[in-house]
């Protein structure tokens, strides 16, 4: 056995693992991990097996995978985030910051203040570093730590298992009338599936991800096929009803009967956009690679005939059994009066204006909001209802810039993969990786799932497979 396989099996290396899988299933369930000593758990948790990572790579126990190696430079512009929030929140003499921001020098003065800083909330802005931090060390902890492919299955069925246990517990607490959450009664959302979230949208965008990956996962189990007589037909379908693959299919109907109890409008609308674009793109790839005589297995059959039983079986059978009707009808019965997202969005875009340059700091706004709210907006608000203006609005617009080239330059990856892979594990990785994000970014216009540290984390991870599955089962590793 050669080294590769020694480090890939070794104690540590499968200890370090495993207490991975236990964090990913873990960070959804007290709240989305949305509560200060919820993320603060999360931080200590990934923080020590990153430490811990170092200290069994300094021994020899574990070692750097390829994908890490030709991810580092991608991975590491998402360090910008933290540090440039951190940044924002040390104190800088009015000389300096007048140049850099003069909105900001000017609130500062305002409040009777001989200095300031670029976050207008320099607390809220080093908290935020930290929990940035945490989700962009979770993602090398993700390329360092799935290398194997066995891993990469074992890590997508643990999310698709955090995704199952999450709608099942959501819509037994909807259904039986508990309205319990984590542990405590639900003050809000009652009547919808929330699962331990708090907030239906975030729970709805959790199910997303959880959905596109178990997806994916369906899609790289091998293809049955049907014999000519009835020996042949009646032992493949015994071969379906008895596989992994119709258990599968079960948990996925799970989800989408949990995604539509939270009767969440974007996430339903963004789910099922996206598996349509994902699905088109999916079937598109797969007959051009058996045109070009890349793949000679009817995958685009069978991925076809899937697709079509998510979104027909799904939304007209298992919707009109749990109320997607219900879900279109206050899609359609929503007026501008009634909501507040759009007033919201315009003075934060007035903020933006003000702030395009450095931001108001990371985790700001919160405090830095109501300066600018109008009286037609009476409550308060910890978010902007839409993670491209908050982010903006806090980070500035050249960070927002590049984290957008980022995240885009991964799905123009994920599709590679589709494109030059033969594995169906790494095909249908990618293809949950297109679906996922898309549908993440989708919602993102009307909320702010990516403001959740579970749903960041897993956002983050979903960033990392095709790294992953570009470069796995190559043989080669770096040495120190």
């Amino acid at each position: 056995m050669n080294t590769s396989v020694l480090l890939h099996h070794s104690a540590a290396s499968r200890l370090l693992f495993y207490s991975f899988l236990m964090l990913c299933f873990w960070l959804p369930l007290p709240l989305g991990s949305n509560r200060v000593w919820a993320w603060s758990m999360m931080e200590f948790w990934v923080f020590s097996l990153g430490a811990l990572w170092c200290v069994a790579y300094y021994f020899d126990q574990v070692h750097i995978p390829k994908a890490f190696w030709k991810a580092r430079w991608w991975l590491g512009m998402f360090l910008l985030i933290p540090l440039w929030s951190f940044l924002q929140s040390l104190p800088l003499s009015f000389h300096v910051l007048e140049w850099l921001s003069p909105s900001a020098v000017e609130v500062y003065k305002n409040a009777g203040l001989s200095q300031g800083a670029l976050s207008l909330d320099p607390v809220s802005s080093k908290i935020f570093a930290v929990k940035s931090l945490a989700i962009i060390v979770g993602a090398y902890l993700t390329l360092l730590l799935i290398n194997t492919e066995h891993r990469l299955r074992q890590f997508i069925m643990v999310i698709v298992a955090s995704g199952v246990f999450q709608a099942v517990y959501g819509a037994l607490m909807t259904l039986s009338g508990l309205e319990y959450g984590f542990f405590i009664e639900k003050e809000h959302y009652r009547g919808v599936a929330t699962g331990t979230f708090i907030n239906r949208n975030h729970l709805a965008g959790y199910l997303e991800m959880c959905l596109a990956l178990g997806i994916g996962l369906m899609l790289a189990e091998s293809v049955v096929h049907h014999g000519k007589n009835w020996r042949a037909k009646a032992r493949s379908m015994a071969q379906i009803l008895l596989s992994r693959k119709i258990r599968l299919r079960l948990f996925l109907a799970i989800m989408v009967i949990a995604l539509v109890l939270t009767k969440s409008r974007m996430g339903n609308t963004a789910f099922f956009l996206s598996l349509s674009l994902g699905g088109i793109l999916y079937l598109y790839i797969g007959y051009k690679r058996y045109l070009a005589g890349r793949q000679t297995h009817p995958v685009s059959r069978s991925a076809g005939i899937l697709f079509v039983s998510l979104l027909v079986v799904d939304v007209f059978i298992v919707g009109a059994w749990f109320g997607i009707d219900r879900v279109v009808d206050r899609v359609e019965n929503t007026s501008f009066a009634s909501e507040n997202r759009d007033e919201i969005n315009k003075y934060a875009l007035l903020m933006i204006a003000d702030y395009w340059k450095t931001g108001t700091g990371g985790g700001s706004f919160y405090s830095s909001f109501p300066a600018y709210k109008g009286l037609d907006i009476g409550m308060s608000y910890d978010h902007a209802h839409n993670d491209y203006l908050q982010f903006t609005l806090e980070l500035g617009l050249p960070m927002m810039a590049l984290t957008a080239i980022l995240v885009l330059s991964v799905v123009m990856l994920a599709l590679r993969v589709m494109w030059i892979r033969r594995n169906l594990l790494f095909t249908g990785c990618a293809f949950a990786v297109v679906m996922g994000v898309t549908s993440i970014l989708l919602h993102s216009f009307v909320d702010f799932n990516l403001q959740i540290p579970a749903n960041g984390f897993l956002f983050m991870q979903l960033l990392c497979l095709p790294w992953i599955c570009l470069y796995l089962n190559d043989n080669h590793f770096h040495k120190r």
